[in-house]
């Protein structure tokens, strides 16, 4: 016979097969992680109070195995037994946590391009996480119509697009675009075109941090107030070409 004291190593074997012949096939089969590396640390719950003998497999036969292995469970403490009844339900823990946690917020939006006629309908962010394919699609949508150049959009300009809709009680409905981003050639072709286009030599739309929008069924008058609600960048009103230029650079309006 070996006397297993606490915090001494315990061999994973006997234990085990004391468990098997003891109980035979009457309970579940006790799983292996419960004899990983950590076993003491899971069952010498408090060292000064157990004491269990455990025998060699080798050394007795079945009945002998199955007297021992008794007389050693009728010597662990009973707050030891308490703990390993607490202890169990532990394993399926996780399982049902990860079950039950809820599903991250998804961030969409819709669009439609009055210069393309292409739709979008895209989820660009998942909780805090952005979807770097989507990102990319959008660079793609939003890209200069006139050359096809693309340029990388910052996302909070979507953030911002998202926000907008949301306080207008439009999440879903579809935002028309009037421009995206803008190369320096385009934006110098339209500014120069008209002293009345508004279009500013140093726009932000050759940065990718401006687009102009409508909202079919919502005054531009309206959807301008909303945005200046937010105070999240530059807010711009074309009453007679019905659009707002929105940005995220610094607060201002005109």
């Amino acid at each position: 016979m070996e006397e297993a004291t606490l915090g001494s190593p315990v061999e994973e074997r006997p234990f085990r097969v004391a468990l098997t012949a003891t109980f035979g096939g009457a309970l579940a089969p006790v799983p292996g992680w419960f004899f990983g590396p950590g076993l003491r640390h899971r069952i010498w719950f408090e060292p000064h109070l157990i004491s269990v003998r455990l025998f060699k497999y080798s050394a007795v036969n079945l009945g002998q195995r199955r007297q021992a292995f008794s007389a050693a469970l009728q010597k662990v403490n009973c707050k030891f037994c308490l703990s390993l009844i607490l202890f169990l339900p532990l394993a399926t823990l996780g399982h049902t946590t990860e079950s039950t946690v809820p599903s991250l917020h998804e961030y969409r939006l819709h669009f439609y391009h009055t210069h393309t006629g292409e739709r979008l309908d895209v989820v660009y962010r998942r909780g805090d996480q952005y979807i770097p394919e989507a990102l990319d699609e959008l660079d793609h949508y939003l890209r200069d119509h006139r050359t096809g150049d693309v340029r990388h959009f910052d996302p909070r300009l979507f953030d911002l697009l998202y926000d907008l809709t949301a306080s207008l009680g439009d999440s879903d409905g579809e935002i028309d675009v009037i421009c995206g981003y803008r190369t320096p050639w385009s934006n110098e072709f339209l500014r120069t075109r008209s002293p009345h286009t508004g279009v500013a030599q140093h726009s932000l739309h050759m940065q990718a941090e401006a687009i102009d929008i409508r909202l079919p069924g919502i005054r531009t008058s309206e959807l301008r107030n909303a945005a200046l609600s937010l105070h999240r960048g530059g807010v711009g009103y074309y009453r007679s070409l019905d659009f707002v230029h929105v940005d995220v650079g610094r607060v201002r309006h005109w």
